[in-house]
């Protein structure tokens, strides 16, 4: 399922943070390569796209994070 929000760290320094979904403002965790080890690119405040997958601990991760153009 695709979603849509702001991201709200800067990607090129964290490997990690939180998106606040447009939709109902719940914040999902992501953790990603800096852009600098080959991870996406994205500003605070940029709309992204990200599919939710459940990970083994119960929690929610944004992964495939693509940037809205």
């Amino acid at each position: 399922m695709e979603k849509h929000a702001d991201e709200p760290l800067d990607s090129s320094r964290a490997g990690i943070g939180y998106i606040t979904n447009d939709a109902d403002g719940r914040e999902i965790f992501f953790r990603v390569k800096s852009s600098v080890e080959g991870g996406p690119t994205f500003l605070p405040g940029q709309a992204v796209t990200y599919e939710v997958q459940e990970g083994p601990d119960g929690r929610l991760y944004a992964i495939n994070i693509e940037v809205v153009e």
